[in-house]
């Protein structure tokens, strides 16, 4: 799935994430990761 914005509403309702193909692992494993790279894409300019 591709969102934009209001990544807190979409990781309220994922209960799994695709770290690699084929890889599925619980969301609360990598939570704080994808926040963590979601602040640093936000960061950059266009």
């Amino acid at each position: 799935m591709i969102t934009k914005g209001a990544l807190s509403n979409i990781l309220e309702i994922c209960t799994l994430a695709e770290v690699e193909p084929g890889k599925i692992v619980e969301i609360s494993d990598v939570r704080e990761k994808i926040e963590q790279q979601y602040n640093k894409f936000s960061e950059k300019e266009c």
